[in-house]
C-alpha cells in the first residue's frame, strides 16, 4: 500500500493498494437521524500528512475488532 496524490478536487491524497485501487474503510459516522451508524469511504485526505493520519486511524479501529474478538470471541452460541 501507498500513499499518492490523484486528480481529484476532494481530498486528493489517497490511500492506494499495490495495483492502484483506492482502499475504502468502514469508519463511525454520527448521522443526524439515525445515530452512530457506520459509512464506506476512501482513506484520502486534503494532504498526504492528513491522509497518513486517517489510515493509521483505520489501523486503530482494525486493532480494537481484532482485540474485541479475542476478547469475546466471534459471539457464537456454539463456541466453548
Amino acid at each position: 500500500m501507498k500513499i499518492v496524490k490523484l486528480n481529484y478536487s476532494r481530498s486528493p491524497w489517497r490511500l492506494v493498494d499495490k495495483e492502484g485501487k483506492e482502499i475504502n474503510a468502514q469508519v463511525p459516522f454520527d448521522h443526524p437521524d439515525i445515530g452512530m451508524t457506520l459509512i464506506t469511504q476512501p482513506v484520502c485526505g486534503d494532504t498526504k500528512a492528513e491522509c497518513t493520519e486517517k489510515a493509521f486511524f483505520v489501523l486503530e479501529l482494525l486493532m480494537r475488532s481484532q482485540q474485541m474478538r479475542h476478547t469475546f470471541g466471534t459471539g457464537s452460541c456454539h463456541e466453548k
